[in-house]
């Protein structure tokens, strides 16, 4: 996990409206995301495997706290409540997997070199 520790930068994104839009998000909360560049924290909390990710978004930030393979709850920067597990997948990918009450998702860390 700590190669994940850090501030992480969004470089580029690809149909980020479109996915959005299959999120549910209304369309002014579309362009506003549009607008932003958001930056991630990932960090240790403690030594018994207290991880949080904060996702600073500049119009709102928000910070989530979980011990790897248990769900938790949350709200996303853009105000849905969903459930959330963050994981360590067997090709050292970090993998984000949420759900809220319409829809799942799945997103995987790229490799980090090592």
């Amino acid at each position: 996990m700590e190669k994940f520790f850090g501030t992480w930068k969004l470089v580029e994104s690809t149909n980020f409206d479109q996915y959005l839009q299959g999120l549910g998000i209304a369309y002014p909360l579309r362009k506003l995301a549009a607008l932003t560049s958001p930056t991630v924290t990932i960090k240790e909390e403690d030594s018994a495997g207290l991880y949080s990710v904060t996702t600073d978004a500049q119009i709102r930030s928000v910070t989530t706290t979980f011990h790897l393979g248990e769900m938790v709850e949350e709200r996303t920067v853009d105000m849905r409540a969903v459930s959330s597990t963050f994981d360590i997948d067997k090709e050292d990918c970090l993998v984000l997997t949420s759900t809220d009450r319409c829809s799942w998702r799945s997103r995987e860390s790229p490799q980090l070199p090592t």
